[in-house]
Formats: C-alpha cells, sequence, structure tokens
C-alpha cells in the first residue's frame, strides 16, 4: 500500500476543506498562514496549490495570490456539460466494445449501499461518503478503457464533488442515486445499452436541475 507523500497529504487535507467549504469559494489563500498553520515550507505549499489549481479548485491571479475558484450556475452547468458527454460516451465505448462484466463497478455499487449517509454525519464523513458513491461513475469511465477520457475526467471530479456536497447529507437523495446507479449497471449488464444511455442522462440531469436550484437559493440568500 503506498504511503502518501507530505504534499499528498497536504494536498488532500486542504481540497477536502475546499469541498465542504470551510475554505470558502472565491476566498484568498495566505501562503504565509497557511505554511505555518501547516507546519510545511512555502515551496511544499505551492507545488499542492499548482496541483489544486489544475483540479480547477485553486485560481492564481498574477500580482494578486491565489484564491478558491468560484462556484457559479455557469461553472455548474460547464462541469455537468463535460460530465454528461464523457460519461455517455463510456457507456457507448462500451457497447461497442460488447463489455457487460464490469467487476469494479459491481464492486462500488456494493460499498455505496453499505455505507448510507447518517444525518448526524459530519462535513468529512460526508466527504468520504462522496467519493464511495462517485466511485460508481469513476469505475464506469475506467472501464471504457481510454486513459485520456479518464484523465480528463479525473482532473474535473474534485471540482464536481463541490457541488455535489451539497445534496449528499440527504439521505432520500442519496438513495435514490443508489437506486438509479444499480438499474443503470443491470442495463449494461444485459447489454441494454441504449436505455443505459437514457436513464445516464435523466440521472445526470435531475441532479444537475436539483443542484441549480440549491446554488440559486443559496446565492440568493447571500446576497
Amino acid at each position: 500500500m503506498k504511503v502518501p507523500s507530505l504534499s499528498e497529504s497536504i494536498c488532500d487535507h486542504l481540497r477536502t476543506k475546499i469541498i465542504i467549504g470551510e475554505l470558502h469559494s472565491g476566498q484568498k489563500l495566505n501562503e504565509n498562514k497557511l505554511s505555518t498553520f501547516l507546519d510545511i515550507s512555502r515551496a511544499t505549499l505551492r507545488e499542492v496549490l499548482r496541483i489544486l489549481e489544475k483540479e480547477a479548485l485553486v485560481v492564481n491571479v498574477p500580482r494578486r495570490g491565489s484564491f478558491v475558484s468560484k462556484l457559479s450556475l455557469s461553472d455548474l452547468e460547464e462541469v455537468y456539460d463535460a460530465r454528461i458527454m464523457l460519461e455517455i460516451h463510456c457507456i457507448e465505448l462500451l457497447c461497442d466494445k460488447g463489455i457487460k462484466e464490469i467487476p469494479e463497478v459491481e464492486k462500488a455499487l456494493d460499498l455505496s449501499n453499505l455505507q448510507p449517509v447518517k444525518p448526524e454525519d459530519g462535513s468529512e464523513q460526508i466527504v468520504n461518503y462522496q467519493r464511495v458513491c462517485s466511485a460508481f461513475h469513476r469505475r464506469l469511465v475506467e472501464s471504457a478503457g481510454n486513459p485520456k477520457i479518464e484523465n480528463f475526467y479525473s482532473s474535473i471530479s474534485s471540482h464536481l464533488a463541490r457541488y455535489q456536497f451539497m445534496s449528499l447529507h440527504l439521505p432520500k437523495k442519496a438513495a435514490k442515486s443508489n437506486k438509479d446507479h444499480k438499474i443503470i449497471y443491470d442495463q449494461i449488464h444485459r447489454g441494454e445499452y441504449n436505455q443505459a444511455i437514457s436513464l445516464m442522462k435523466a440521472h445526470l440531469n435531475q441532479n444537475l436541475l436539483f443542484l441549480k436550484e440549491k446554488l440559486f437559493r443559496e446565492m440568493k440568500e447571500a446576497s
């Protein structure tokens, strides 16, 4: 089992803080304070910030410094446009290759059913659950066998998680997602790829609509 490096550990820590909103949308990241608080060198922190910048969690503004990237309705739509395109195409690739058995996707489904989110769970526990739930989508993309698609999907996953975090504390929403995942996989398993594509589109578009409405309400309350 690989032991994470210091940079990887710090990166995972800051990534989680951004996803759960403790480091909030648009917040400036003071390098002096952060490096002192985390007890790391400025060089290590800059390495971490470069990684988070590639994941669209952080933006670097010349002569102003690093900021947590902003959440917005337009950004949410752009992320979901990319997500829907990639996930649908991956099911099309599975169809072209005649792939019906995907053990890693089955494992992801089993894990998400074993670890339901609870109302009393803290933010970091919900993030861990989000990773378990999202594993279904990640494994499905990986099963298509195109490393370039997989790498691009991975590059948007952390930023996507910030929006997903808005709904995962709602038990009924999580249960509905798990049910959709199971049906989609069963359709692929039976070779019913067109039905799987239709349900995946509906599943992702329903998620997008829910998140747009929730983000709009939150932005209105904050204004």
